[in-house]
């Protein structure tokens, strides 16, 4: 169909589940909790822990992202 398609994607995780960066404010952060209280203390398991890679210098797509490099993986096929 050449009709557009609408997409809905939605997240829900454990109000103690906290991502390792990319909070942003804990106001914010709370601000999305659907039920519950805000919790000071993240869930913890015995796994090891691996910190996520650097933020990238330039954020959006994953075109965005690559605009720094001096050849693109993943470039725009002109068209």
């Amino acid at each position: 169909s050449a009709s557009p398609r609408r997409l809905l994607l939605l997240q829900f995780v454990a109000i103690d589940a906290w991502p390792l960066t990319s909070i942003g404010t804990w106001d914010a952060f709370n601000s999305n909790i659907l039920r519950g209280e805000p919790i000071h203390c993240p869930r913890m398991t015995a796994t090891p822990v691996r910190m996520p890679y650097p933020p990238a210098e330039r954020l959006g797509s994953i075109y965005e992202i690559q605009t720094v490099l001096e050849q693109p993986i993943f470039a725009r096929k002109a068209g």
